[in-house]
């Protein structure tokens, strides 16, 4: 496998840039809250988004999007391939610029950097999430390394302590523990955000500041008990923890779990009692249930609440990769990332999706899937020149 080369701007178009701005989060309240209007005008939206998303972008005048999980990741995937000066330090300086500090918050976190409206409410453009925290995080890490980077970055990684304790708690008895999606009051529990929380703190007990180390390592285990209590007799997790509708089993998601349950336990190498037989589990509910033989490639859901006319995902694809990777799994996972690129990159441009008809959709929309698949791929090239 060559060596991993990416062209990419430190601006892009996003999978849900309509559903940012105003009028998109406006109709997604109208959608959630079940009003006719709302269901109508969402599925004219998608129709269009699904048929021209490059014209919907330019008639809608849709902003071009910089999001702090891109740069977290960018970091990341460069870390494991040569990447100059310039490049880091303007990876850096702008992960540092998009910390929630001074926003709204006296902590440094990172969010979408755009706002959301979901399910369980709606998020303002500077609310930081536990799903994408703990990416920038890892960055910290890495950028502390570097001596001229290692003050600022250590600063930042020890502040997202305050960060994690400022999480509301959702559920909390004398073993478990589990808390919300951001600072703010939430409906339902996300599962695969407390195995990101459970993930963050384990940082903080391996890289955190000694008086804290303790307190942190005591959290990520009560929460990792709660992410693994709420796991299904076949090894399976849902969204939410509840069985409300609106709930469903995808790809990444559980991917997701399993792969902070595989870094937990090397972050807390205490804990591999506790997490072994639940990453066993899912990772078979996974390979059974999801990966698909004949195309060599996973499907996007097994249990679904909403549907579109996408097919397959880049995202699902990048997060089953990197499980392979962490099985240790090399010909699988070479023969899997190969079958990727041959279906979602054409002509040196990516695409997050491909539809029923078989259409790429997506043009270098590099957050949802792209960036997380170049990631992999680096990590891939790695496990294979050792």
């Amino acid at each position: 496998m060559n060596q991993l080369k990416h062209n990419y701007s430190l601006s892009y178009h996003d999978p849900y840039d309509f559903w940012a701005s105003p009028k998109g989060v406006k109709i997604r309240k109208s959608f959630y809250t079940g009003k006719l209007s709302g269901k109508f005008n969402a599925a004219f939206y998608v129709f269009v988004d699904w048929l021209m998303p490059e014209f919907l972008r330019t008639q809608l005048k849709t902003q071009f999007f910089l999001h702090p999980i891109t740069l977290a990741q960018l970091i990341l995937c460069h870390s494991l391939s040569p990447m100059n000066n310039f490049q880091k330090t303007v990876l850096a300086e702008l992960l540092f610029k998009k910390s929630v500090y001074g926003k709204d918050f006296q902590y440094h976190a990172w969010g979408l950097d755009m706002p959301w409206m979901s399910k369980n409410g709606y998020y303002g453009k500077n609310i930081p999430f536990v799903t994408h925290t703990p990416y920038a995080m890892e960055a910290m890490i890495e950028l502390a390394r570097d001596e001229i980077f290692q003050k600022q970055a250590l600063e930042y990684f020890n502040d997202t302590l305050r960060f994690l304790d400022s999480l509301k708690i959702m559920y909390e008895d004398e073993k478990m523990l589990a808390v919300s999606y951001g600072p703010v009051h939430e409906t339902r529990i996300v599962i695969n955000a407390n195995a990101y929380a459970a993930f963050a703190y384990s940082l903080h007990a391996r890289y955190g500041e000694k008086e804290i180390k303790t307190r942190a390592s005591e959290t990520a285990t009560r929460i990792t008990k709660w992410v693994i209590d709420n796991q299904k007799n076949n090894g399976s997790w849902t969204y939410y923890s509840d069985t409300q509708p609106g709930n469903f089993i995808d790809c990444f998601h559980s991917c997701l779990v399993i792969k902070n349950l595989i870094k937990i336990k090397k972050n807390l190498p205490s804990l591999e009692p506790l997490v072994t037989n639940s990453i066993g589990e899912g990772w078979e509910y996974v390979q059974d249930r999801f990966f698909n033989k004949n195309y060599n490639l996973v499907r996007r859901f097994v249990v679904r609440d909403i549907k579109d006319p996408y097919r397959w995902d880049l995202y699902d694809q990048a997060e089953y990769l990197g499980l392979l990777i962490d099985f240790d799994l090399k010909q699988k996972a070479e023969n899997f990332a190969e079958t990727v690129v041959k279906k979602f990159k054409k002509n040196n441009a990516w695409y997050c999706k491909i539809d029923f008809l078989g259409r790429q959709w997506g043009k270098n929309f590099l957050r949802w899937g792209i960036v997380p698949f170049w990631y992999q791929q680096s990590r891939l090239i790695n496990l294979l020149n050792k």
